[in-house]
């Protein structure tokens, strides 16, 4: 006769014990403390305890970032039938989030399996136990409430009093004072921090190419994280209060020593506003692709019209890439070819360093006689001065009579300020005695000394204007190379050495393989606001 195992009538539970590196350290319920704990209930109401699974230094707010509630979870899951009860010690144990702890707690349930927590007093078959158990279970949410208040209640009235507080912003250190408050001074990389500035006021370098500069020199740092360091008032000595209950986020004085001045700050946003600008009224329907900077360049040998690009698939998968005629003609060139012959050509356009020095002497002697009168500019720009500062004026005093709110008063300022430090910088170029045609002189001469580096680093859209800039006409390929081409004249007249470098049967000026044999500097991309 075949016998039958008897019921299971001991209750068999698993204990769950967490603790967050914050929490062990403020309230003492260590892990060790748990589980004894638990063990020893489990052992004086005759459970069984199955397994112990344990969560070292994972927060209560989420269960999903706990491997070991994860993995609870699967074991009952394989095991049905095989546990009754989850314990923990505590409710703020199991979550500090009421939403997701009921989620859970009917999760549990639907798999057969109840929790259970040693805090509770009332019987699960008590009328007044669902209502007990809610305040218990929000205890946790409530006190982490109550910390995230009272941390943001603090460091809003840090930012109040001009202190800067979190991680400190790329070029500051944190230093203690003698009262031993931490405060954010200037470090190894303020001076870096300082160029970035400095130089992108000037508006005539790419954003990008200078942050590459940079990072050469030891400040190593992305483009978004970049263009927020450009766009950050802290470095001109503000600190931000961050919007908190009904108030708005606003910007104070620092207790901080500022890296920048407040005018070249707002010299900066000027430029970048004009970049921001630009770059959106330039997105036309057709689009550039990196691949074919000389799409649009190029015409057809056969019909003379522009060749386009695309790329081509091989029987083994690999893409080519093309420069091809779309009518019925057969013209078609290999990209690679076609971009290296180019290459070569614009390394032979290098202009000797003595040429430049003598050219940038003639021009700044010419153009100082032909600017016009300095002292009326001057005036000018002083008129325009004083009628920002009596914007300026007016805008406090509306927002003091409550006509305006904050925010439209921050934005005025703010916009008026870039607008002065514009102004102030036009005087002190006048004043200074270089004028703009001698200042961009002195940054685009240099520049056709490495035309080749210049142009390899461009974006296809500088690439195409430096090619239009220094060939009028567009280029013909034929026979594996480039035809005969005429350059910009103002660029031939400075290459050109003597007149042996004109084709003695066309008249056109050739490419002159003859004087390039300097190794190229990396050059810098004229911002997209300069290029007109």
């Amino acid at each position: 006769m075949k016998t039958t195992g008897k019921p299971r009538l001991a209750k068999r539970a698993l204990i769950y014990t967490r603790v967050s590196t914050e929490e062990q350290a403020l309230q003492g319920y260590s892990l060790d403390y748990q589980k004894e704990t638990l063990e020893h209930h489990c052992q004086q109401n005759g459970i069984e305890i199955v397994k112990h699974f344990e969560d070292d230094g994972y927060s209560a707010k989420s269960f999903d970032k706990r491997p070991a509630f994860a993995d609870l979870c699967e074991y009952i899951k394989t095991k049905p039938k095989a546990v009754d009860y989850v314990y923990v010690i505590r409710w703020d144990r199991f979550s500090r989030n009421v939403e997701e702890a009921y989620v859970e707690i009917h999760r549990l349930r639907q798999l057969g399996v109840e929790i259970r927590c040693l805090e509770e007093t009332v019987a699960p078959t008590d009328p007044m136990f669902p209502l007990i158990r809610a305040f218990k279970i929000a205890e946790g949410e409530t006190d982490n409430r109550r910390r995230a208040l009272n941390t943001k209640t603090g460091i809003v009235n840090a930012r109040k009093e001009g202190r800067y507080t979190g991680p400190a912003p790329r070029g500051y250190e944190r230093e203690r004072t003698v009262g031993g408050k931490s405060i954010i001074v200037p470090g190894k990389f303020a001076s870096l921090i300082r160029e970035a500035f400095e130089v992108v006021a000037l508006g005539i370098y790419s954003i990008d190419d200078v942050r590459r500069t940079l990072i050469a020199k030891g400040l190593k740092i992305g483009r978004s994280a970049f263009y927020d360091l450009l766009r950050n008032p802290t470095y001109m000595g503000l600190t931000k209060v961050p919007q908190f209950l009904d108030e708005d986020e606003y910007y104070v004085s620092g207790t901080h020593e500022p890296i920048v001045s407040e005018e070249l700050f707002h010299q900066v946003q000027g430029v970048l506003r004009k970049i921001w600008e630009k770059s959106h009224a330039q997105c036309k329907k057709s689009k550039q692709r990196e691949e074919f900077p000389l799409r649009g360049m190029l015409v057809c040998p056969e019909c003379s019209r522009n060749l386009t690009g695309s790329r081509s698939r091989s029987r083994n998968g690999n893409y080519y890439h093309y420069y091809h005629c779309q009518r019925e003609c057969k013209a078609r060139f290999n990209v690679d070819e076609l971009h290296e012959i180019l290459d070569d050509h614009l390394k032979s356009l290098t202009i000797p360093a003595e040429v430049t020095e003598l050219y940038l002497a003639v021009l700044e002697d010419t153009f100082k006689s032909q600017e016009g009168d300095r002292e009326k500019q001057i005036q000018g720009l002083r008129e325009q001065i004083a009628g920002c500062n009596d914007k300026m004026l007016r805008c406090d005093e509306m927002r003091i009579e409550g006509e305006i709110p904050k925010d439209s008063h921050q934005r005025l300022m703010s916009k008026y300020k870039e607008e002065l430090a514009v102004f102030k910088k036009k005087i002190d170029v006048l004043q200074s005695g270089e004028t703009n045609f001698i200042k961009y002189c002195r940054y685009g001469i240099p520049l056709m000394g490495n035309l080749h580096g210049f142009y390899n680093q461009a974006s296809v859209a500088i690439k195409q204007k430096l090619l239009g800039s220094i060939f009028p006409v567009k280029l013909h390929f034929r026979n594996g190379d480039y035809r005969t081409t005429p350059i910009n004249p103002a660029l031939a007249l400075i290459l050109q050495k003597d007149n042996d470098l004109e084709n003695k049967k066309t008249g056109q000026n050739l490419f002159m393989k003859t004087l390039s044999g300097q190794v190229p500097m990396t050059g810098l991309e004229p911002a997209p606001c300069c290029q007109e």
